[in-house]
């Protein structure tokens, strides 16, 4: 029996951050992600807020081309005036590699997205930092 269900999952902090989990990187759970970001991107885009993102990628998450892709489509319709900020919580050395690659090639602007091995580490940037973009 396939699994239809996303290995992917969204909440947010009482502080206002968003959470992403990331389970892996099947079609379904990519899809799903994409979906959930151009929601986030819509609603803060109107609203003229700042959005500030904790990503977690689990050792199973793989880059795959359709994950890259998708990735790279949705830095495309990134409005250039929305604040931005996303902090990567990678604990696995080979896919941490592979994901500050990837990200390298996706967006030239690399100044909101920062990678952290520790949640710790990841929240401080994002609770102290202000985003580089400023509102339109």
């Amino acid at each position: 029996m396939v699994d239809t269900k996303p290995g992917f999952e969204w909440y947010m902090r009482d502080d206002g951050i968003i959470v992403y989990h990331f389970a892996d990187s099947r079609r379904v759970t990519i899809d799903k992600f994409a979906e959930t970001l151009r929601e986030h991107r819509d609603a803060y885009t109107a609203a003229s807020k700042a959005i500030k993102r904790l990503w977690y990628f689990s050792d199973d998450m793989m880059p795959t081309p359709y994950a890259v892709k998708t990735a790279m489509q949705l830095a495309k319709e990134m409005p250039p005036t929305l604040r931005s900020q996303i902090a990567c919580v990678l604990a696995n050395t080979r896919i941490n590699t592979m994901i500050r690659y990837i990200f390298t090639q996706i967006d030239a602007r690399k100044d909101y997205i920062h990678f952290f091995d520790d949640e710790a580490s990841a929240l401080e940037w994002l609770l102290t930092t202000e985003s580089p973009i400023e509102s339109p």
